[in-house]
């Protein structure tokens, strides 16, 4: 779990592809590939936490097949995440 202020401070360069509502949740699940570089596997749902919404549950699968970028080049290339925010 991560509190809301963490979710940026991961170094590597995400893209959003998708999201899907939560039975159960009023709060969706987002859906993340890596976009740091071309080919790489490594993907992470995020999905707001049910008991305490200043709480991400965050999954990652599969690992990233290639170095971790600087932090210069990071950012480069890519959006910055947006936060989520609940749909009504």
């Amino acid at each position: 779990q991560v509190p809301a202020e963490g979710l940026s401070s991961d170094v590597w360069a995400w893209r959003k592809y998708g999201q899907k509502p939560i039975k159960g949740s009023p709060y969706p699940r987002g859906y993340y590939r890596c976009s740091s570089s071309k080919g790489c596997l490594a993907r992470k749902q995020v999905e707001r936490n049910r008991s305490d919404p200043g709480m991400f549950i965050v999954t990652y699968t599969a690992e990233h097949n290639h170095p971790a970028p600087t932090h210069r080049n990071s950012l480069a290339g890519s959006t910055r995440q947006k936060p989520l925010t609940s749909q009504t």
